[in-house]
Protein backbone atom coordinates (compact mmCIF):
# COMPACT_ATOMS: atom_id res chain seq x y z
CA UNK A 1 0.00 0.00 0.00
CA UNK A 2 1.64 3.34 -0.94
CA UNK A 3 1.44 5.45 2.00
CA UNK A 4 0.04 8.92 1.13
CA UNK A 5 3.24 10.80 2.19
CA UNK A 6 4.81 9.61 -1.13
CA UNK A 7 2.84 11.58 -3.18
CA UNK A 8 4.42 15.05 -2.08
CA UNK A 9 7.35 15.98 -4.30
CA UNK A 10 10.21 17.48 -3.34
CA UNK A 11 10.79 20.87 -2.28
CA UNK A 12 13.48 23.27 -3.73
CA UNK A 13 16.15 24.61 -1.89
CA UNK A 14 17.90 27.63 -2.08
CA UNK A 15 21.70 26.98 -2.50
CA UNK A 16 22.52 27.90 0.53
CA UNK A 17 24.79 25.74 3.79
CA UNK A 18 22.14 25.56 6.60
CA UNK A 19 23.34 22.91 8.46
CA UNK A 20 25.18 25.22 11.07
CA UNK A 21 21.54 26.11 12.54
CA UNK A 22 21.10 22.53 13.85
CA UNK A 23 20.15 18.95 12.83
CA UNK A 24 16.82 17.38 13.15
CA UNK A 25 16.82 13.66 14.91
CA UNK A 26 16.84 12.14 11.58
CA UNK A 27 19.72 14.55 10.28
CA UNK A 28 18.04 16.41 8.06
CA UNK A 29 18.91 20.49 8.28
CA UNK A 30 16.47 21.89 11.11
CA UNK A 31 16.20 24.97 8.96
CA UNK A 32 15.75 25.58 5.50
CA UNK A 33 14.87 28.00 2.53
CA UNK A 34 12.82 26.69 0.04
CA UNK A 35 10.71 28.23 -3.29
CA UNK A 36 7.05 28.43 -1.74
CA UNK A 37 5.40 26.93 -4.77
CA UNK A 38 7.60 23.90 -4.99
CA UNK A 39 6.03 23.43 -0.99
CA UNK A 40 3.02 20.79 -1.13
CA UNK A 41 1.01 19.63 1.39
CA UNK A 42 -2.20 16.62 1.64
CA UNK A 43 -6.04 17.27 2.05
CA UNK A 44 -8.09 14.71 2.25
CA UNK A 45 -11.80 14.74 1.49
CA UNK A 46 -15.04 14.29 -1.13
CA UNK A 47 -13.68 16.39 -3.81
CA UNK A 48 -16.11 17.74 -6.73
CA UNK A 49 -15.69 14.97 -9.10
CA UNK A 50 -16.87 12.65 -6.32
CA UNK A 51 -13.97 10.44 -5.26
CA UNK A 52 -12.62 10.62 -1.98
CA UNK A 53 -8.96 10.48 -1.52
CA UNK A 54 -5.83 12.47 -0.56
CA UNK A 55 -4.95 14.81 -3.19
CA UNK A 56 -1.63 17.26 -3.32
CA UNK A 57 -2.30 20.83 -2.66
CA UNK A 58 0.04 24.18 -2.54
CA UNK A 59 0.97 24.90 0.93
CA UNK A 60 1.89 28.40 0.93
CA UNK A 61 -0.02 29.75 -2.46
CA UNK A 62 -0.41 33.18 -0.75
CA UNK A 63 2.97 33.91 -1.34
CA UNK A 64 3.49 33.44 -4.82
CA UNK A 65 6.69 33.01 -6.44
CA UNK A 66 9.01 34.12 -3.59
CA UNK A 67 11.51 32.07 -1.43
CA UNK A 68 10.52 31.40 2.66
CA UNK A 69 12.32 30.05 5.42
CA UNK A 70 11.06 27.36 7.18
CA UNK A 71 11.82 25.44 10.79
CA UNK A 72 11.52 21.67 11.60
CA UNK A 73 8.80 21.03 14.42
CA UNK A 74 8.27 17.82 16.04
CA UNK A 75 4.80 16.57 15.33
CA UNK A 76 3.80 17.01 18.88
CA UNK A 77 4.75 20.80 18.22
CA UNK A 78 3.49 21.30 15.07
CA UNK A 79 0.14 20.00 15.68
CA UNK A 80 -0.42 21.13 19.17
CA UNK A 81 -1.65 17.49 19.77
CA UNK A 82 -0.71 13.95 20.28
CA UNK A 83 -1.88 11.57 17.03
CA UNK A 84 -5.12 10.68 18.83
CA UNK A 85 -6.02 13.88 19.63
CA UNK A 86 -5.01 14.64 15.73
CA UNK A 87 -7.31 11.94 14.74
CA UNK A 88 -10.76 13.27 16.91
CA UNK A 89 -9.96 16.68 15.62
CA UNK A 90 -9.21 15.89 12.30
CA UNK A 91 -10.95 12.87 10.74
CA UNK A 92 -13.59 13.16 8.29
CA UNK A 93 -16.77 11.09 9.35
CA UNK A 94 -17.84 10.57 6.23
CA UNK A 95 -15.06 9.72 4.28
CA UNK A 96 -12.51 8.44 7.23
CA UNK A 97 -9.75 10.62 5.62
CA UNK A 98 -7.91 13.03 8.29
CA UNK A 99 -8.53 16.35 6.25
CA UNK A 100 -5.69 18.10 6.77
CA UNK A 101 -3.12 15.10 5.32
CA UNK A 102 -2.11 11.99 7.98
CA UNK A 103 -0.39 12.79 11.60
CA UNK A 104 3.51 14.23 10.85
CA UNK A 105 4.68 11.79 12.94
CA UNK A 106 8.56 12.76 11.69
CA UNK A 107 7.70 16.08 12.34
CA UNK A 108 7.15 18.38 9.86
CA UNK A 109 8.58 22.07 8.00
CA UNK A 110 6.49 25.34 9.11
CA UNK A 111 6.94 28.66 7.79
CA UNK A 112 8.88 31.02 10.58
CA UNK A 113 7.56 34.31 9.04
CA UNK A 114 4.56 36.00 7.93
CA UNK A 115 6.43 37.36 4.48
CA UNK A 116 8.66 36.10 2.28
CA UNK A 117 12.28 35.95 2.68
CA UNK A 118 14.45 38.01 0.18
CA UNK A 119 17.35 37.54 -1.90
CA UNK A 120 18.82 40.74 -0.53
CA UNK A 121 18.16 39.38 3.35
CA UNK A 122 19.64 35.81 3.00
CA UNK A 123 23.27 38.09 4.55
CA UNK A 124 20.48 38.13 7.70
CA UNK A 125 19.57 35.20 7.87
CA UNK A 126 22.10 34.08 11.16
CA UNK A 127 20.22 37.05 12.89
CA UNK A 128 16.99 36.03 11.67
CA UNK A 129 17.06 32.11 13.11
CA UNK A 130 18.38 33.57 16.36
CA UNK A 131 15.89 35.98 17.16
CA UNK A 132 13.66 32.91 15.64
CA UNK A 133 15.20 30.92 18.50
CA UNK A 134 15.10 33.35 21.53
CA UNK A 135 11.15 33.46 20.72
CA UNK A 136 10.54 30.05 20.75
CA UNK A 137 12.32 29.42 23.89
CA UNK A 138 9.98 32.50 25.47
CA UNK A 139 7.02 31.23 23.91
CA UNK A 140 3.45 31.08 25.87
CA UNK A 141 1.27 27.58 26.12
CA UNK A 142 -1.73 29.49 24.39
CA UNK A 143 -1.82 27.46 21.17
CA UNK A 144 -1.55 24.36 22.96
CA UNK A 145 -4.62 25.30 25.48
CA UNK A 146 -6.31 26.47 21.97
CA UNK A 147 -5.82 23.30 20.90
CA UNK A 148 -6.89 21.43 24.10
CA UNK A 149 -10.37 23.42 24.23
CA UNK A 150 -10.58 22.94 20.44
CA UNK A 151 -10.79 18.68 20.80
CA UNK A 152 -13.15 19.40 23.87
CA UNK A 153 -16.01 20.83 21.64
CA UNK A 154 -15.41 18.27 19.37
CA UNK A 155 -15.68 15.47 22.07
CA UNK A 156 -18.61 17.40 23.66
CA UNK A 157 -20.33 17.74 19.62
CA UNK A 158 -19.65 14.08 19.30
CA UNK A 159 -21.61 13.38 22.84
CA UNK A 160 -24.71 15.36 21.84
CA UNK A 161 -24.97 13.75 18.36
CA UNK A 162 -25.09 10.46 19.78
CA UNK A 163 -27.43 10.82 22.60
CA UNK A 164 -29.34 12.43 19.76
CA UNK A 165 -29.29 9.33 17.81
CA UNK A 166 -29.99 7.30 21.15
CA UNK A 167 -32.98 9.18 21.55
CA UNK A 168 -34.24 8.57 18.06
CA UNK A 169 -33.31 5.01 18.29
CA UNK A 170 -35.67 4.66 21.67
CA UNK A 171 -38.53 7.11 20.24
CA UNK A 172 -38.64 4.75 17.31
CA UNK A 173 -38.75 1.43 19.20
CA UNK A 174 -41.86 3.00 21.74
CA UNK A 175 -45.47 1.79 20.21
CA UNK A 176 -47.13 5.78 20.08
CA UNK A 177 -48.99 6.75 23.10
CA UNK A 178 -48.27 3.75 24.93
CA UNK A 179 -50.89 0.96 22.96
CA UNK A 180 -50.04 -1.13 19.91
CA UNK A 181 -52.22 -2.37 16.97
CA UNK A 182 -52.90 -5.89 17.38
CA UNK A 183 -55.32 -8.20 14.89
CA UNK A 184 -57.71 -10.22 16.99
CA UNK A 185 -59.73 -12.40 14.85
CA UNK A 186 -59.49 -10.39 11.73
CA UNK A 187 -59.89 -7.31 13.53
CA UNK A 188 -57.93 -4.29 14.92
CA UNK A 189 -57.62 -3.63 18.27
CA UNK A 190 -55.76 -1.89 20.41
CA UNK A 191 -54.21 -2.95 23.95
CA UNK A 192 -51.94 -1.40 26.79
CA UNK A 193 -48.27 -1.72 25.84
CA UNK A 194 -46.00 -4.32 27.72
CA UNK A 195 -42.46 -3.79 28.35
CA UNK A 196 -40.20 -3.90 25.67
CA UNK A 197 -37.18 -5.70 25.98
CA UNK A 198 -34.62 -5.05 23.26
CA UNK A 199 -30.34 -5.83 22.65
CA UNK A 200 -28.55 -2.85 23.91
CA UNK A 201 -26.41 -3.00 21.20
CA UNK A 202 -29.46 -1.83 19.14
CA UNK A 203 -29.87 1.18 21.70
CA UNK A 204 -26.02 1.87 21.04
CA UNK A 205 -25.18 1.92 24.34
CA UNK A 206 -22.04 1.13 25.42
CA UNK A 207 -22.98 -1.97 28.35
CA UNK A 208 -21.48 -5.68 28.28
CA UNK A 209 -22.36 -8.46 26.52
CA UNK A 210 -25.57 -10.31 26.86
CA UNK A 211 -27.28 -7.14 28.38
CA UNK A 212 -30.90 -5.82 27.71
CA UNK A 213 -31.97 -2.72 28.00
CA UNK A 214 -36.02 -2.64 28.89
CA UNK A 215 -37.70 0.10 27.75
CA UNK A 216 -41.49 0.75 29.85
CA UNK A 217 -44.45 1.62 28.29
CA UNK A 218 -46.49 4.06 29.22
Amino acid sequence: MISPTSLLPKPQHWPLPMGRFGKTPTGANLYRIVFAPSVKMLVGGKWPDGRAEYRVRPAYRHVGNEWVLERWLSAQEFTGMTEAQYQIRYRDPSTGLLTCGPYPVSGAYFMCMDAPIKPEALDSVEKIIAGIEFSRKHRSADRYRKNAELIQEDLRQQEAAQDSELLAKIQEARPAFGVRPSNIGGMIHSTKSKNIVIPAEATGLPVGNNKFVQLKGE
